[in-house]
């Protein structure tokens, strides 16, 4: 939950007023006086299981230690005095009592706070923080500067055409610096002191200009490795070197909690009316171990593929964790908790705020043509715009083949079982599919005298080859059902003249 809003006493201890600021999720109301209503959540209700949710989200602490501490921090930076009455404000977050991993959780936070900041990401600044409960508040809590500008949930209906271009090249600006960092490891990023040396890998994988020294790269703080009781297990949670190595644990995390906490379960409506009855949850079982067993040939076999590379996203890219200038860039993004780095391939795909609500998207992934109003934006106005294509390793990522199937089975096989067999099962039969058309592929290339990917052949067998690929080929069209599998092979034949992009 979040809290602000304070007043100036620079001689004396600040007292906190009645106030509330709202920024995603959350919001904190200050009394003077202790109220019940300080410790619980107000920001909105549940349709079921209310009780439950509200439960998890009460934390009680010590509001005059709070108020001590936000007034120290800000008497010894001497740049801000914690204010209410001159409208200065601050933001304390202080975690729910379901938030996990305990201590890893702040701590990556605030260590991933400072590394983007230095980084030239705009994201708020961290006055001070505490990530053990054992302390006069009585709580983890951060204290850090409120977000310049304002909440974009609150523009978003009303941006002109020129204030989106500018807010879509300032995203893609701040991505492209995020896609960029050399990350060795895939994981959650902590400061180096934070955690015992085995949990440490390098932050870098080469030297580089700003050595990261006191940075590190650690557990990953993504939710579900530590969700309920996930962190009663001795599982895999990173830092991970090897990208095959980050995709197996996910399933291997599912397969020990499945294993020790699964039962049979039933369907919610309207599943229930296709798959009818209590599913076992050794089926589950089942699909995770097939998932294991193909997990090493989701993501490219080799490391240094630029598929792999270790990447750096916000977790929750929604409207009210962006704040946007006058101007409509982007000023400051909130809510890094449970921030992971992982492989490039896995990462990509448009954040939901910037899908294309057309109907029937594009087919391919051509260079998009200039919008209309192009001619009237001025020199700086167009500059931000190329910076859309700057962006070149997502892009390459995008095109990948099967990059939706990929994600979607390394995504699948990490949820929760709920007695859903069916969409792992479709996931994996897909990719399954498609290495099985892998292997017939290299076989072919083989059968051609170990064709080269560009058509190279030898001299010497130039005629076999010919009339061997003119034979394949032949034998699959004659094998055809019906006219779309004859277009198929006959105009996506891999072994014949094709137009090349480039």
């Amino acid at each position: 939950m979040w809290a602000g809003k304070s007043a100036p006493a620079p001689a004396t201890p600040t007292t906190f007023h009645q106030g509330d600021l709202r920024l995603g999720h959350y919001k904190l109301t200050i009394f003077t006086t202790p109220r019940t209503d300080l410790f619980s959540y107000t920001s909105g209700r549940y349709l079921y299981d209310e009780n439950l949710r509200f439960e998890e989200r009460y934390v009680e602490f010590d509001v005059k230690a709070l108020e001590a501490i936000a007034s120290s921090v800000v008497c010894k930076n001497k740049t801000f005095i914690l204010t209410m009455n001159d409208g200065f404000e601050v933001i304390v977050k202080i975690p729910y009592r379901h938030t996990v991993p305990k201590i890893l959780t702040t701590e990556s936070e605030v260590a991933t706070l400072d590394f983007l900041r230095q980084k030239g990401v705009p994201v708020p600044r961290v006055y001070a923080y505490c990530s053990k409960p054992d302390n006069a508040v009585g709580t983890e809590y951060i204290i850090i500067e409120k977000a310049p500008g304002q909440a974009l949930d609150r523009r978003w209906f009303d941006l002109t055409p020129k204030e989106r271009i500018r807010l879509v090249t300032s995203f893609v600006e701040i991505e492209r610096k995020l896609f960029l960092i050399p990350f060795s490891s895939h994981g959650s990023i902590y400061y180096r002191d934070s955690l015992p040396q085995h949990l440490r890998s390098d932050l870098y994988e080469t030297s580089h200009e700003d050595d990261g020294s006191h940075f590190c790269i650690g557990p990953s703080t993504d939710y579900m490795f530590w969700r309920g009781r996930r962190t009663l297990l001795d599982i895999d949670r990173g830092p991970w070197t090897d990208h095959r190595e980050y995709a197996r644990s996910v399933g291997q995390r599912e397969l020990a909690w499945t294993k020790r906490y699964g039962k049979p379960l039933q369907n919610g409506f309207p599943h229930n009316t296709i798959v009818e009855g209590e599913i076992p949850h050794e089926a589950n079982l089942d699909l995770l171990n097939r998932y294991s067993l193909i997990s090493p040939f989701i993501l490219p076999k080799d490391r240094r593929n630029p598929m792999n590379k270790a990447t750096i996203r916000h977790p929750d890219f929604n409207p009210s964790n962006i704040f946007v200038s006058d101007s409509c860039e982007i000023s400051c993004i909130i809510d890094w908790q449970h921030c992971s780095i992982i492989p490039l391939l896995l990462a990509a795909g448009n954040p939901p705020l910037f899908e294309n609500p057309d109907g029937k998207p594009p087919k391919n992934l051509e260079k998009p043509s200039l919008p209309d109003i192009y001619d009237s934006l001025n020199p700086e106005e167009k500059l931000m715009l190329m910076t859309f294509i700057d962006n070149k390793p997502h892009l390459a990522a995008l095109r990948h083949p099967l990059m939706p199937h990929r994600q979607h089975a390394v995504e699948r096989a990490g949820r929760q079982w709920s007695g859903n067999v069916i969409t792992l099962k479709g996931t994996l039969v897909r990719l399954n599919d498609w290495f099985q058309a892998t292997i017939l592929l290299d076989h072919w290339r083989s059968l051609l005298d170990d064709l080269g990917h560009d058509g190279w052949v030898r001299h010497e067998s130039f005629e076999y080859v010919t009339e061997m690929n003119k034979k394949l080929k032949e034998d699959w069209i004659a094998q055809a059902e019906d006219e779309e599998d004859l277009v198929s092979v006959d105009q996506f034949w891999p072994f014949q003249d094709h137009e090349e992009f480039g």
